[in-house]
């Protein structure tokens, strides 16, 4: 669908949906190469930004994907139901910071280079593809939607690692809770220690759907952070 501003007959971009084909042959599985070629050239002859999701790759194809120049820059991808190695491949092929970064339910493997102004981890369903995920990303504003991988477990390691896009974070949303507020607590208060100039500038946390947060604690968040929600 094409997106237009003040003159109809300028088209700015289009959102391109890739999605769906699971065919029972492997035989019929998309070439990873070719996939990649047949998008790089559609990207250079018009601004678009790819919806893709759900699609049996041929597993093999990967492997020659770092032959070929197959540059890739978009605004705001979206990525859903898609496996590790695609993930790995298609980052690897963005030459420009998007705005906007989504992953569905995606297997996200070790160092991959995740750009993006602004990421949504939605349904991230293991804990290591949620720590991947984490200390991969670039940016400053986050959304981490009903992801069962966003575990205590998961909390506790960030606390503890010096992950770079959490020293640049401005605004964290999580909605849902696979985690304990103990947990959640103890992240914030390991990264953003109290007088530092983490606590000085302005930032936000914000919870829906949360774990029940005792008034102790609340009080000890709404002291610590400079824009606070948690709603159970």
């Amino acid at each position: 669908m094409p997106h237009y501003e003040d003159d109809p007959d300028d088209v700015v971009e289009f959102h391109v949906s890739i999605t769906r084909y699971r065919p029972t042959e492997p035989s019929n599985f998309i070439s990873a190469v070719d996939f990649f070629i047949s998008l790089s050239l559609l990207n250079k002859s018009m601004t678009i930004n790819p919806e893709i999701s759900d699609i049996s790759f041929d597993a093999q194809s990967f492997r020659w994907c770092s032959w070929v120049d197959t540059p890739l820059s978009f605004k705001s991808p979206e990525l859903t139901d898609l496996g590790s190695s695609f993930i790995a491949e298609f980052f690897r092929c963005i030459t420009s910071r998007p705005e906007y970064v989504t992953l569905t339910r995606c297997e996200i493997p070790p160092e991959t280079n995740i750009r993006g102004h602004y990421a949504c981890f939605d349904g991230i369903v293991s804990g290591s593809s949620m720590l991947n995920a984490l200390r991969s990303w670039d940016g400053s504003e986050l959304h981490i939607k009903e992801c069962p991988g966003f575990t205590d477990a998961v909390l506790r390691d960030i606390g503890d690692e010096d992950i770079p896009c959490l020293r640049r974070l401005r605004a964290l949303t999580v909605t849902g809770a696979a985690f304990s507020a103990e947990a959640f607590k103890y992240m914030v208060e390991r990264r953003y220690p109290a007088g530092s100039s983490s606590t000085q500038r302005r930032w936000s946390i914000w919870v829906d759907d949360g774990p029940a947060l005792p008034a102790e604690m609340r009080n000890w968040f709404e002291a610590r952070v400079p824009s606070f929600i948690w709603e159970p």
